[in-house]
């Protein structure tokens, strides 16, 4: 593959977390790799009380072979996020 090709897209959920605690989730996208670039975009409601800038404070920690981790800037996300991801090469 090139720089930028796509490589695979799907859709995730991030589930709801307990108070304290930092909602995580690794995501199977077979064919990515550590190097690759993850897009999210949320589809489901924005919880009120999680929508302080970003991606609903959602994000991309790491990505390794044919998976990678979605976050919680917050803790104690209120509600499960959906959202969807394209990866792209970026070798």
């Amino acid at each position: 593959m090139a720089k930028g090709d796509y490589v695979i897209m799907g859709t995730g959920t991030l589930s709801a977390s307990a108070p304290g605690a930092i909602a995580t989730a690794t995501i199977t996208a077979t064919g990515a790799a550590a190097t690759d670039n993850v897009q999210i975009t949320v589809t489901s409601a924005l919880p009120h009380m999680n929508n302080k800038g970003g991606l609903n404070n959602i994000y991309v920690s790491s990505v390794t072979t044919d998976a990678f981790v979605v976050k919680s800037a917050q803790t104690e996300l209120a509600e499960d996020i959906t959202f969807n991801f394209i990866v792209f090469d970026a070798a």
